[in-house]
Order: structure tokens, then C-alpha cells, then sequence
């Protein structure tokens, strides 16, 4: 397998970092804003044809308001009316689709600056979101 790592452009002065993974058939490509994935071809298109959605611009991936590639938290989906209740305690959320917090709210997952750390048979992306990040309870590590 070949790796690379490119860095692609500098946010409030953090580097948005792009990682590059390809063998024989595959080549994966993602950046380390939201682990959005940038790319996927195949050997038999040279590696050119990319396969997913994607922005253009890697700009977009700060916004992201199509979620493209990224990942998504710490909820996915919508929740109804934006609140949750957990042992009798009302929690409420980022209104981010219309009454409802979809995919995490506001600053879920998809626009968190992950810790890339390179393991053998890849990349392994990091995150600790503190208790009530987005207004979430909980202290929560993603581990991908």
C-alpha cells in the first residue's frame, strides 16, 4: 500500500490535511475536517474517475452543508424537536433543520478537526467531544 499525506489549505490557522491510501486496485482519499472522504477509484480507470461525491473545493468541506463524505454525530438522522431527555433531564439541541437537529447540530462531527494517526493497514481517525459539545451530555471518543 502507498500512503500520502497532503496538506491542502490552512482554516483559522489549522491545516486541513489530506490522506491518501492506494494498492494495487483501490485508491482512498479523505481529509482530516469531518474525515470527509475526497475520493475513491479504481485501478481499471487509472484512478481518475472518482467515484463518490465530492466538493471541488476543499473550502466547501468547512461548510459542508451537504454533508459530502463526511462523518456524521454525534447523532445521525433527525431528532424531533431538537431535545432529548435522559434520566429525567431535558437536553436541548441545535434547531438545524427546520424544529429538528439533524446529524449532530451546528458543529457535529462532519466539521471537527480529527487526529489522523497512520497504522498499518491504513489511517485511524481520532475525536474526543467534551460533555455538552453541541449540547450533547456525555463525554464521547470516536474512534474510526
Amino acid at each position: 500500500m502507498i500512503k500520502t499525506v497532503k496538506k491542502v489549505l490552512m482554516v483559522n490557522e489549522r491545516e486541513v490535511i489530506e490522506y491518501s491510501m492506494k494498492n494495487d486496485k483501490l485508491e482512498v482519499c479523505f481529509i482530516n475536517i469531518g474525515g470527509a472522504l475526497t475520493k475513491i477509484a479504481l485501478k481499471e480507470d487509472n484512478y481518475n474517475e472518482n467515484l463518490i461525491l465530492r466538493w471541488h473545493d476543499y473550502h466547501d468541506y468547512i461548510i459542508n452543508d451537504g454533508y459530502h463524505g463526511a462523518i456524521v454525530g454525534r447523532t445521525t438522522g433527525r431528532i424531533r424537536n431538537a431535545e432529548i431527555m435522559i434520566n429525567n433531564k431535558k437536553y436541548l439541541l441545535d434547531k438545524n433543520d427546520g424544529n429538528n437537529n439533524l446529524h449532530g447540530g451546528y458543529d457535529g462531527l462532519s466539521y471537527k478537526y480529527f487526529t489522523v494517526k497512520d497504522i498499518d493497514n491504513g489511517y485511524e481517525l481520532l475525536y474526543n467531544s467534551p460533555h455538552l459539545e453541541s449540547h450533547f451530555p456525555g463525554n464521547l471518543t470516536v474512534k474510526i
